[in-house]
């Protein structure tokens, strides 16, 4: 099965990554030849064996475990192993040692330089912002529109850009993910803080200058080129060019070369302008360095708050007290203990409570008035409680489940021929079929055959099981003697390797067979 992105075969080599049992052993001895291998043809099982013993301190790997390892690789296509030359081979224990040479194959390699080199690397971006990457990208695309050149210098003018905005990218997606997870509460409790605070704003002030300044003559830049319609142009040439180049080294089309450029085009072009009524990346990046700012600010005063209050209970109780003495009115008296000393744990209070945003202090967050009634007010209403009535519910889902029932049963016939299915003679299915065969093949693989019953149809021998019933349908269940014989059972949405089953259907005039 085929699609316009190519084939639907899986990729072994990956197995080894996804394994819980063994995994961290597997990526252990790939990592381990990846690095040997730089500087060595090929390495023995033994000297593996040991650079894993130092790595787990000797906890119970030895030299026959790696050999299953190893083995498990090799089948994967992870590794490759190769015949010693036993000629120099001098002993049984050097025999024994030196029994294969190992290597990576190239996929092998592949993927852990994969994982070294571009993986690993992804949760380490650059927080730290640079505002010359942005300055840099502005000359390169000046320097383009400003350019009357070869195509050659062209097209590598081009390949700059696109390798600065790449850089300006990844500098400042690490930058908005260190803003999304950013750990005020935390911040907020160092003393160092108010030291930090003073230029940490600055900085990002500082920032926001250069990023409104140079955004604004980057826009202008692209809108210029694409007035003069400079942008077509330079993009047929890089296209061209490319195109040429990778004609060369491999099967690929120009449509393909084409789609690439532009979409380059179009997300350069997004970063720095509005399109579609989408706020640009530029915008986003301002409003997040302004927020932080703010945020900054409003911890600093928290921060100064926090070490101006000094909290003493006995105080604090001896001022109640004296409000206490103070008050003549009882119910006031009351109201007083109540709010003081009152059980706050309150249960099933239902009020219209304002939309919750990012609060910082207490004294911000919005007043909510419940109107609350003594309990010799409530009235307490006694609750109906009603058996409800299913009935229709029930003779519905009746009606459903028995519209299924002849549905499988209609789809099913059209594949019986003179009372029998074999599955490597049916043609592609539905989802569904499949599923009614999958489950007549259960229920008939249930009634065990007695005394091992081998019966021969179409010159193959079957075992023969007893019969079954599913849905209307009588059957017997019959399972190729050689367990070889499979088939592939075609649906729309995969495939299914069975053995090649053969069910023979028993209809109510053919009963004594």
């Amino acid at each position: 099965m085929k699609n316009k992105f190519g084939t639907m075969k899986g990729f072994s080599e990956f197995d080894y990554l996804g394994s819980i049992e063994r995994g961290s052993y597997y990526r252990n001895i790939i990592r381990i030849m990846y690095i040997d291998l730089e500087r060595k043809e090929y390495l023995f099982s033994h000297e593996i064996a040991e650079k894993m013993a130092i790595l787990y301190d000797n906890h119970n790997y030895i030299e026959e475990t790696c050999n299953k390892d190893l083995e498990f690789l090799f089948k994967k296509g992870n590794i490759v192993k190769y015949k010693n030359d036993y000629s120099q081979i001098k002993s049984l224990e050097e025999l024994r040692k030196k029994r294969y040479r190992y290597q990576l194959t190239e996929k092998g390699r592949m993927i852990e330089e994969f994982i070294l080199n571009k993986l690993n690397k992804i949760n380490s971006l650059s927080t730290t912002l640079d505002p010359n990457l942005l300055i840099r990208f502005k000359d390169e695309l000046k320097d383009i529109s400003e350019f009357n050149g070869k195509e050659e210098d062209i097209y590598s003018k081009w390949n700059n850009i696109i390798y600065a905005f790449n850089l300006l990218r990844e500098n400042y997606k690490g930058y908005l993910m260190e803003l999304n997870s950013f750990e005020y509460e935390k911040m907020m409790e160092e003393d160092r803080f108010l030291l930090k605070k003073a230029r940490l704003r600055e900085y990002l002030e500082d920032f926001i200058k250069v990023l409104l300044d140079e955004s604004q003559e980057i826009t202008i830049i692209i809108l210029t080129l694409e007035k003069e319609e400079k942008i077509e142009k330079i993009l047929n040439i890089a296209i061209d060019r490319e195109f040429k180049k990778r004609e060369l080294t491999g099967d690929i089309e120009y449509s393909e070369v084409k789609e690439n450029y532009i979409n380059q085009y179009k997300r350069l072009k997004s970063w720095f302008l509005s399109i579609d009524e989408e706020p640009s990346e530029v915008d986003i990046l301002n409003k997040a360095t302004i927020n932080i700012i703010q945020k900054i600010t409003k911890m600093a005063k928290m921060f100064l708050d926090k070490k101006k209050v000094s909290y003493s209970r006995k105080d604090s109780y001896l001022k109640v007290a004296e409000l206490l003495l103070k008050t003549d009115e009882i119910d006031k008296v009351r109201e007083i203990s109540s709010i003081i000393f009152g059980d706050f744990n309150l249960r099933h209070l239902k009020a219209e409570y304002p939309k919750q945003e990012e609060i910082l202090k207490i004294e911000d967050s919005p007043s909510v008035i419940m109107k609350m009634k003594p309990i010799k007010e409530r009235i307490k209403t006694k609750a109906n409680y009603k058996i409800k009535d299913r009935t229709k519910e029930k003779e519905q889902s009746l009606i459903i489940e028995e519209r299924k029932k002849q549905d499988e049963v209609k789809n099913l016939e059209r594949y019986i021929e003179d009372d029998i299915i074999v599955l490597d003679k049916l043609p592609v299915v539905t989802a569904d079929v499949k599923n009614t065969i999958i489950n007549l093949i259960k229920t008939g693989l249930t009634k065990i055959f007695e005394g091992k019953k081998i019966s021969l149809r179409d010159e193959k021998l079957y075992y023969e099981y007893g019969k079954a019933h599913y849905n209307v349908f009588l059957f017997k269940l019959f399972r190729p003697e050689d367990e070889n014989e499979r088939t592939i059972l075609q649906t729309y949405d995969g495939n299914y390797d069975t053995p090649n089953f053969r069910i023979e259907f028993i209809r109510k005039e053919n009963t004594d067979v």
